[in-house]
């Protein structure tokens, strides 16, 4: 995700060249809409439009810019079926599995995952096309924790994770306990957020 800092400076640019006035409400507007950008993502947009608009781009132009139009969600959403497709085959329904925020809230609104995965392969066709479905009305949205939080299998235990080519990667947390080398991770972590 996109910091402050890095969103200032692209939007700064993109104010002096097209002569916009600046002001707080209208960053705070535009930081909001494209947030969820990557600090690459963000760059792009910011110089693509440096030499391509006309007039300052609205944000939704701005998303389109770094990929995130309606054409690259729907890359995205058939690149998702076809990840959980592949863990529906290796796990089924046994084992949990965790495909980040988005997808998770996806697979949830569809009946979950034990639902998903008792569903007949001529059942599938159609639980694709709800699945691209939902995932474009659940892209660029904000996800509830609870609809975000992995996908219990009917045995529980811990996720199996996937990352979803094209998402940004997670973040995985830090165990509890004192094992060696995590305080010299910690100690890393902490001065990496320092700086």
């Amino acid at each position: 995700m996109i910091t402050h800092e890095h969103f200032a400076a692209g939007f700064a640019s993109l104010c002096e060249l097209f002569n916009a006035k600046p002001s707080r409400q209208l960053a705070e507007l535009y930081f909001v809409a494209v947030e969820d950008l990557t600090p690459e993502e963000w760059t792009i947009a910011v110089e693509r439009a440096t030499g391509t608009a006309v007039y300052m781009p609205k944000p939704a132009e701005l998303r389109n810019l770094a990929g995130r139009g309606e054409q690259q969600r729907k890359l995205e959403a058939v690149v998702a079926w076809e990840v959980v497709r592949a863990a529906m085959d290796k796990y089924d329904y046994t084992r949990s599995v965790d495909f980040g925020p988005l997808v998770n809230a996806v697979v949830r609104n569809l009946g979950g995952w034990i639902k998903l995965c008792e569903r007949s392969e001529r059942d599938l066709t159609w639980e694709r096309k709800r699945f691209e479905e939902t995932y474009l009305i659940f892209a660029g949205t904000k996800i509830s924790a609870h609809s975000a939080a992995p996908l219990r299998g009917q045995f529980g235990g811990k996720p199996v994770l996937f990352q979803i080519p094209g998402q940004p990667p997670r973040r995985v947390a830090l165990p509890e306990g004192d094992t060696p080398g995590l305080q010299i991770v910690r100690d890393l972590a902490d001065k990496k957020g320092a700086a």
